[in-house]
């Protein structure tokens, strides 16, 4: 059970590109080999560039080694001290952009003054930060119906592998990415 991360990519970065944002950047995925997860995101994030008729530039990539926030933290910290220019961030999950919050602040950047963010997951947490998180939130009350009704068919004794479910999302618009008008939800 899962959302569908390639369109949710996409479309979050739409929101990003009706900002005006054009240098848009991707942080978040593994070093070397990526999980699935992780590519279906990029797929994404490559899918929204073209429809917003940006260029994919592999160098707006950011690939963190330890996959917490402080991973992406000193990840991103280390791109922007190197030269990295952008002003939109799509990341991975809610704490890469926790992580991308903090390296930015910490070199005097801002969001969305400087670079408008967007997480994925939709933490608890999110809300609270300042700014609040703009995130990918999926439906989790889908999810968890989905969940409850492969476990019935399971104790009802249907065999044979599992089934993929996929359920909806939404972009859950927070102070980072906020609405072109300047709104949130």
């Amino acid at each position: 059970m899962a959302i569908d991360n390639v369109l949710a990519a996409s479309e979050a970065v739409a929101h990003l590109a009706a900002l005006g944002r054009r240098r848009i950047g991707f942080l978040g995925h593994e070093v070397g080999e990526q999980s699935r997860t992780s590519a279906f995101r990029m797929e994404g994030y490559r899918d929204g560039l073209a429809a917003a008729g940006l260029p994919f530039d592999p160098s707006l990539c950011v690939p963190r080694e330890v996959g917490d926030a402080r991973g992406a933290e000193q990840a991103f910290g280390r791109a922007l001290d190197h030269g990295l220019s952008i002003d939109g961030l799509l990341c991975r999950d809610d704490l890469a952009a926790v992580g991308a919050l903090r390296a930015m602040r910490l070199r005097g950047l801002e969001a969305p003054r400087d670079v408008a963010v967007v997480g994925w997951d939709a933490i608890g947490l999110a809300a609270s930060l300042v700014p609040s998180l703009t995130s990918v939130a999926p439906d989790t009350v889908a999810l968890a119906e989905a969940a409850l009704d492969r476990l019935q068919e399971r104790i009802a004794g249907r065999p044979g592998e599992g089934r993929a479910v996929t359920v909806g999302h939404r972009i859950l618009v927070g102070e980072s990415a906020p609405y072109p008008d300047g709104s949130v939800d």
